[in-house]
């Protein structure tokens, strides 16, 4: 699973050297991440709302002149999302007393320290979920709008001008039903692979996006599902598709 991180800060030279930390405490840990970086709380703001799958944000509260301030934006985010770890850094101490309004993770004074971003980052990674299996996709069908948790998944299939799910036997007892595939005509491979957690999936074929959850092993130019599925691997995709398998399973020991 990547570990989703915002990093809201206007100075371009903090935001590196966050970013190389950040970098630095993933490696370390083992861990793979995602890192957005934002100069503004408006481009953070409507790029959020859009998604709201962050897990960690670093947020400064002094964003600059005629930018909301950290602060308001956490109020802003909390009216949304409960969940998102929230990191103040900031050298501002008179707002420290606030962080508790917002629930706010920690506090991180300028110039932030390499050893304690990452207690706060190990921390913050504690909180997260070990898995997303609880995500659901929200998709808009041809008898009306289904929500589909994407841990039950298996594959997506592109035909023509539409996507089938392929999903597990759990889901469909789980809905009482022997349906095994959903027709998507709502969306395009590439929507739904950005629309999926990050690091869950990979493209094997231009036709095919396979759960690597569910991947029961992998074969010269093809990949076996736990469903009995036979699915094509592009030649060009396979020595990636066995590196990205291998690190799935490096994070999730026991899976």
């Amino acid at each position: 699973m990547n570990l989703k991180i915002g990093i809201c800060e206007d100075m371009e030279a903090q935001q590196r050297n966050l970013r190389r930390m950040l970098d630095e405490w993933a490696e370390s840990r083992g861990r793979r991440i995602d890192v957005r970086l934002y100069g503004h709380s408006s481009a953070f703001w409507f790029d959020w709302c859009g998604s709201m799958d962050l897990d960690v944000l670093l947020l400064d509260i002094d964003l600059g002149e005629g930018q909301l301030n950290g602060m308001d934006l956490a109020k802003k985010i909390r009216e949304k999302d409960s969940r998102i770890a929230i990191v103040f850094i900031t050298a501002m101490a008179e707002y420290m007393s606030q962080g508790y309004d917002v629930g706010a993770l920690h506090f991180l004074v300028k110039p932030v320290e390499r050893a304690r971003l990452w207690e706060i980052m190990d921390r913050a990674c504690a909180a997260v979920p070990a898995d997303r299996q609880n995500e659901r996709l929200l998709l808009t069908e041809e008898t009306g709008v289904s929500l589909v948790p994407t841990g039950e998944i298996v594959y997506a299939e592109a035909f023509s001008h539409s996507v089938t799910l392929h999903l597990s036997a759990k889901d469909r007892e789980a809905r009482g039903q022997g349906r095994r595939e959903i027709d998507v005509r709502s969306l395009g491979m590439k929507e739904l692979e950005e629309r999926l957690p990050a690091g869950d999936f990979y493209r094997c074929h231009r036709s095919y996006l396979v759960h690597l959850n569910h991947v029961d092993r992998l074969e010269k130019c093809r990949v076996f599902m736990d469903d009995g599925s036979c699915l094509p691997v592009s030649r060009r995709r396979e020595k990636e598709l066995f590196r990205v398998f291998v690190d799935y399973y490096k994070e999730r020991p026991g899976r």
